[in-house]
């Protein structure tokens, strides 16, 4: 499970037609949730997003989930994610997970197909999150609080590292019946136990894991440099006398 954030704060947290508080007083955990203002009669949208360098990877996390507390649930609400370079949307209606009043765990899964999809997606590289409330009155006033991804049920992350003497190093990860990766790697499959077979430069360890429902293991390769074979250069000579030589090649 990743916290994309906890809601505590306001960082990058932005509004259209509606204003941004920090609640203090009204949320499901931390310290805080952000509820949304508006007195405008529009369409109230909450915007969520990040930098181009830490970009949204749903593709091993695919489940989405918030929680949200609307004063009607039966106006529409969305949730749209847009890729990096607004090169697609996914939009997804949420009302049937709302309760007037009350905050509501909601729950996507991404892999499901969309109400609305515009351009392509690109799932590995999702830039913002908008939160978008058609209640159009004159104040209008929600909350919005923890917004996570996690991995499907019945799934548990593996994250393997490789070093050569105490420096990471990208290493060959064979996982036994499921496909080859370069580490670092973080993958999400099924609960059950897997062989990994590690491979850098002409060293290879194999070792088994067991992954759990919910539960990301961490697992490191250690590879150490070879240490140079040590030959003995034995002279039979009477007497020894200065004896010039040269090794051409060590096998």
């Amino acid at each position: 499970m990743t916290v994309i954030t906890n809601c505590d704060t306001l960082d990058g947290w932005g509004a259209l037609n509606g204003t941004l508080m920090l609640d203090t007083a009204d949320m499901v955990e931390g310290t805080g949730s952000v509820q949304v203002q508006s007195g405008e009669f529009e369409t109230i949208r909450a915007q969520y997003r990040t930098s181009i360098t830490s970009l949204m990877d749903f593709t091993q996390e695919p489940i989405f989930k918030c929680y949200i507390k609307v004063p009607d649930a039966s106006k529409n609400f969305s949730i749209q994610f847009t890729t990096a370079g607004a090169e697609g949307k996914a939009i997804w209606f949420v009302n049937q997970q709302l309760i007037n009043g009350e905050w509501s765990e909601v729950v996507i899964d991404t892999r499901t197909t969309p109400d609305s999809v515009e351009g392509t997606m690109d799932w590995s590289r999702i830039i913002g999150i908008d939160f978008v409330y058609e209640d159009r009155r004159a104040m209008s006033i929600w909350n919005i609080d923890a917004l996570i991804k996690e991995s499907a049920p019945g799934e548990g992350g593996l994250e393997v590292h490789a070093f050569m003497d105490d420096t990471e190093v990208e290493a060959s990860l064979e996982i036994v019946g499921v496909g080859t990766y370069t580490t670092p790697i973080i993958v999400y499959l099924p609960v059950g136990t897997y062989t990994l077979r590690c491979t850098y430069n002409d060293q290879t360890q194999e070792r088994e894991v067991t992954l759990e429902e919910g539960v990301t293991i961490k697992e490191d390769f250690y590879f150490t440099t070879p240490t140079a074979p040590t030959h003995i250069l034995t002279v039979d000579s009477e007497p020894i006398k200065g004896v010039l030589f040269t090794i051409e090649k060590v096998s």
